[in-house]
């Protein structure tokens, strides 16, 4: 197991490097290339796949990066239960506890592991590909059962992260015209308008220039040039919208402009999510 404390690296160029480990390195047969030797270099291949610990003190801005990780928030207050200084005890114990974990491991390296391919359905693919070995290897189902609702929570808190973006509004902006029959095609204007209106006066708002350019390189989306300026086919990105709806956790409550009961919502969709596990 890798443990990197203090991982809020100062440097772009470690940053960088550091990412690359952390990015490839959450499933098998993704090596990190490095060129080393002197005078000639060589190509050697790394194989970086291993259980990860990593504390910072703030999150990753890479949301891809971010989504590898099943996450804990620590600042919750400090623990009174924990001596100052420790004592030959507590050395005692952690020494205890490793032979035990290297006894369980000696005794359960060769059992064969029953890969349960459920997904957890309404949770992001990639936290599944993470929680589905974990739920393979564990054996008690209350545990089972307390891993699954940690994933819910998580899996609705990165929707909530992702849909405070620009990009989620103007997704959200384009359903809303496409709901209200605003034809096979929406101008970049419309859309910009769209996303406007739903701003109060004191809060930033968008040009359509802008609103093109995060079409095009973030969402992208492909636009059309006609008469009437920059427009989206709703047909030929159909699919693409789709997908950005899903992972930004776009309602058609939401779209539809219904008022609802944000948490009364949360409740039923985990409800929804535990009976069909």
């Amino acid at each position: 197991t890798l443990i990197i404390d203090e991982a809020d690296f100062s440097y772009s160029d470690m940053s960088s490097e550091m990412i690359k480990i952390l990015n490839t390195g959450y499933q098998k047969g993704m090596p990190v290339l490095r060129s080393e030797g002197k005078g000639t270099f060589e190509i050697k291949a790394y194989d970086v796949f291993c259980p990860k610990i990593v504390a910072t003190r703030g999150t990753f801005t890479d949301k891809a990066l971010e989504s590898r990780f099943l996450i804990e928030e620590m600042g919750h207050g400090m623990r009174s239960d924990i001596p100052r200084t420790l004592d030959d005890n507590f050395y005692r114990d952690a020494e205890n506890i490793r032979n035990k974990l290297l006894m369980w491991r000696l005794n359960n390296y060769f059992e064969p592991i029953n890969l349960n391919h459920e997904p957890i359905k309404g949770v992001h693919p990639r936290l599944n590909q993470i929680v589905i070995p974990l739920l393979s290897i564990i054996k008690d189902e209350g545990i089972k059962e307390n891993l699954k609702e940690f994933i819910i929570k998580y899996n609705s808190e990165m929707i909530s992260d992702r849909g405070q973006t620009w990009e989620s509004d103007i997704v959200l902006a384009i359903l809303r015209l496409q709901n209200e029959n605003q034809g096979i095609s929406l101008t970049v204007k419309a859309i910009t308008d769209e996303v406007n209106n739903d701003k109060d006066i004191d809060d930033e708002t968008l040009h359509s220039r802008k609103v093109g350019w995060y079409l095009r390189e973030k969402l992208r989306l492909k636009l059309a040039r006609k008469n009437n300026g920059f427009t989206l086919s709703l047909r030929e990105n159909s699919k693409k919208i789709q997908v950005w709806k899903s992972k930004f956790g776009i309602t058609d409550e939401e779209i539809k402009g219904e008022c609802v009961n944000v948490e009364n919502v949360a409740k039923d969709i985990k409800e929804q999510i535990i009976n069909n596990i």
